[in-house]
């Protein structure tokens, strides 16, 4: 076999690059992130002639209930973070929020997490501190994304600071177009503050 310089240059390529990740997997253990049951509600979605709509439409038919783990071949937040975002669809949100609290102390950086959890303070527990600094957390972590300092306001609002909120919302780095969304939210604050200046 007559390999050319770039053919024995591909094959070397190749060969390092497989080397490399077989090496990095001996170097994390596994980590099993969770065990247990989760109960699973089964629609009739076969019967329906839009499938696309069939967990909004008509109630649960049945319940399968599935004995599992997760186990990643790794140490990472991931896990944690999927497993939050699963059960959060499956209604067992304080155990989401067990988890995203996981992921954000593993990678504080990670903004969704955090956002999940300034919902899950704000909505479920009622707890507009908390609240506000899960949002204010996550804004930390993706300084332009407007819809966190859009939430964010919405907190404040609720909880009797709107000044700040406007503050807040007059202040946001974006990057582009301020959204249309934030842009009413601010209208709608300044009319309620009698500010029409």
């Amino acid at each position: 076999m007559n390999l050319n310089y770039s053919g024995k240059k591909s094959c070397i390529d190749l060969f390092v690059t497989i080397f490399l990740v077989l090496l990095s997997s001996f170097g994390y253990g596994q980590v099993k992130s969770w065990e247990g049951t989760i109960g699973i509600l089964t629609y009739g979605w076969e019967e329906d002639v839009n499938p696309k709509f069939w967990a909004m439409e008509g109630g649960a038919k049945g319940s399968t209930t599935v004995r599992a783990s997760i186990t990643y071949p790794y140490n990472m937040q991931d896990p944690f973070y999927q497993l939050g975002n699963l059960l959060g669809n499956f209604g067992r949100l304080d155990e989401a929020a067990d988890n995203w609290k996981k992921t954000v102390e593993l990678n504080p950086s990670m903004s969704i997490p955090w956002r999940n959890l300034g919902w899950y303070n704000w909505v479920l527990k009622n707890n507009h501190t908390q609240s506000e600094l899960c949002f204010r957390n996550a804004i930390k972590s993706r300084p332009y994304d407007q819809t966190l300092y859009r939430d964010l306001a919405g907190v404040l609002i609720d909880d009797g600071k709107r000044p700040e909120a406007i503050s807040l919302l007059e202040k946001m780095a974006f990057k582009g177009m301020r959204r249309s969304d934030i842009i009413i939210d601010l209208a709608q604050a300044y009319l309620d503050e009698a500010r029409y200046d």
